[in-house]
């Protein structure tokens, strides 16, 4: 599990009611806008799932974008942002902590290649050693 997916199990918890959802590139999650469910009238409409953080095809990112048009003068709130900046707008100490500890995994990390297995190891011959016919 990356550093972002631990970050986002853990917000999911606090943000509210989610869903796990399939995406068109994988699997992600559905969820109550924490920007604009607050202004809301109706109860319905505050748990409305309208919100959603879908992985980004090709990387191990996720995207947050709220499908909600709010028209009450406050503007819409039809947002869109890369998983960073989401955690930035949302609750800024969170995303301080994410960062440092995002960087301090990129200093640490190793990769992990499978051994080679000597068994079967690949022969090569040097242009000398080959026998040549006799005219």
């Amino acid at each position: 599990m990356t550093t972002q997916e631990q970050y986002i199990q853990s917000i999911l918890e606090v943000i509210g009611p989610h869903k796990v959802k399939r995406f068109r590139d994988g699997n992600g999650w559905v969820f109550p806008c924490p920007f604009c469910s607050a202004d809301q009238k109706r109860e319905s409409k505050v748990k409305e799932k309208c919100a959603a953080l879908a992985p980004l095809a090709g990387s191990f990112q996720y995207v947050f974008s709220c499908q909600r048009g709010l028209r009450s003068g406050k503007g819409t709130c039809n947002r869109s942002m890369r998983f960073d900046g989401f955690l930035k707008a949302w609750n800024e100490p969170l995303y301080r902590r994410y960062t440092a500890e995002r960087e301090a995994n990129k200093r640490t990390y190793r990769p992990q290649f499978n051994s080679l297995n000597h068994s079967t190891s690949i022969s090569c011959q040097s242009p000398d050693n080959h026998s040549r016919s006799s005219d």
